[in-house]
């Protein structure tokens, strides 16, 4: 059985590993008036134009996707 210490480490060890996995997520805009499928849709100023951006691009766990709604 497993000491209160080690439950406790090992308990700290995950939170750190999923909260520096949201770390290094990316957000990804789209704007179908706008933007442009050639920038790097990391910014509302430089949003991705269309669906088929996304769906020809790989994304990480954690990144999110900002559809500007009209």
């Amino acid at each position: 059985m497993m000491c209160k210490r080690s439950v406790m480490v090992l308990a700290t060890i995950l939170f750190f590993l999923m909260v520096a996995n949201f770390c290094f997520a990316t957000n990804y805009f789209v704007d179908a008036s706008n933007g442009n499928d050639n920038n790097p849709g990391t910014s509302p100023a430089a949003a991705w134009k269309s669906i088929s951006k996304i769906n020809n691009s790989l994304f990480l766990a954690g990144d999110s996707i900002f559809l500007k709604r009209k």
